[in-house]
This record gives structure tokens, C-alpha cells and sequence, in this order.
């Protein structure tokens, strides 16, 4: 099949180097491009305030968490000392009524 001159000329056309907008592109296409970029950008910029409000929330969460952890140590550390105080009180009277039970052993002893 011989070729036609058009399909020639469309051959040895040379194709310029720089990019271009074809006035058939409709406006419309445009607008909806750009609303779309907008729309992203609006919608990055919410993500990042979610992320840095979360990030914030987190950090309060784990400083409340470490204010109730050093108040359990605390009130460990206090319920571990009166328990030692309790034991040497204990072991002070268990001490006298030892004593106690001695003299009245010997007492009785002595009444025999």
C-alpha cells in the first residue's frame, strides 16, 4: 500500500522539546486538577495536625503515667517501712511476754 502524502508529512514532523498545553484540553480538567492538588494539601495538612495533637496527647498520657508511677513507689516505699516498724514492734512484745511467761513460771515454781 503506497503511503499518502499526510501520513509522510506526519512522519517527518519534528516534535518540539518543550512541553506544551493543547488548547483542546478542557477547562473543566483544569480546575478539577487543581482542586484535587488543593484538596491533598488541605488534607496533609490535617493529617499532620492529627499526628501532632496525638504526639502531644501521647506525651501527657506517659508523663501522667510516670507522676502514678512515682506515687506507687512512694507509697510502696512507706507501706515497706511501716511493715518494718510493725515486725519490730512485734518482736518487742513477743520479747516481753516471753519474759513475762518466764516469771511466772518461776514464780510458780517458787510457790510449789
Amino acid at each position: 500500500m503506497p503511503e499518502t502524502p499526510t501520513m509522510r508529512d506526519q512522519a517527518n514532523v519534528a516534535y518540539p522539546k518543550v512541553w506544551t498545553i493543547d488548547k483542546s484540553i478542557p477547562l473543566a480538567l483544569i480546575v478539577t486538577i487543581v482542586l484535587q492538588g488543593g484538596i491533598g494539601v488541605w488534607w496533609a495538612s490535617n493529617l499532620s495536625t492529627r499526628t501532632e495533637t496525638m504526639e502531644k496527647l501521647v506525651a501527657a498520657l506517659q508523663e501522667a503515667q510516670r507522676l502514678r508511677d512515682e506515687r506507687a513507689a512512694a507509697e510502696l516505699r512507706s507501706i515497706s517501712e511501716r511493715t518494718v516498724r510493725l515486725e519490730v514492734g512485734m518482736e518487742a512484745q513477743r520479747s516481753m511476754l516471753e519474759q513475762v511467761a518466764r516469771r511466772l513460771d518461776v514464780s510458780a515454781t517458787k510457790a510449789n
